[in-house]
């Protein structure tokens, strides 16, 4: 059986998830790292991407939009801007938002505004869970 650590996952608005965990892998802004217990204390910024939780030999993913992670003592505290259980999201909803922000952004007269800006954080968001549901998908399906 494999050492395990305390995981959390939160948002400004909820806990996502909180259990012991083998391994995590994270996307951080300079690439992809990996938790596992005995992991030195540790903090990054994460990037939008797909974070993969292995428990008891299982592996799910989650859809997170940037945010930071931290290594303590205690475990692993992942506090992201938003997480959804890939399982969870709805791709035609993801499909809708991700089509809003790149008519948002094609109808603006400049890409340098805050609300520019916005928009193309919307869009990352909405293309990284439609690639995190998809990959889930493609993991059922084998």
């Amino acid at each position: 059986m494999a050492a395990t650590f305390d995981l959390r996952l939160l948002t400004p608005v909820e806990e996502i998830l909180h259990q012991e965990a083998e391994s995590v892998i994270l996307p951080g802004e300079e690439g992809e790292f990996e938790v596992r217990a005995g992991h030195t204390r540790f903090l990054s910024k994460l990037a939008p991407g797909c974070m993969r939780v292995t428990s008891s030999g299982v592996t799910e993913s989650f859809a997170v939009s940037g945010g930071f992670a931290e290594v303590s003592e205690q475990g692993l505290s992942v506090l992201a801007d938003a997480a959804e259980p890939a399982g969870k999201i709805k791709v035609e909803r993801a499909e809708n938002a991700r089509e809003r922000a790149k008519k948002a952004l094609a109808e603006m007269k400049r890409a340098d505004t805050p609300e520019a800006e916005q928009q193309r954080r919307r869009l990352a968001r909405a293309e990284n869970r439609l690639r995190v549901a998809a990959k889930a998908q493609a993991r059922k399906e084998e």
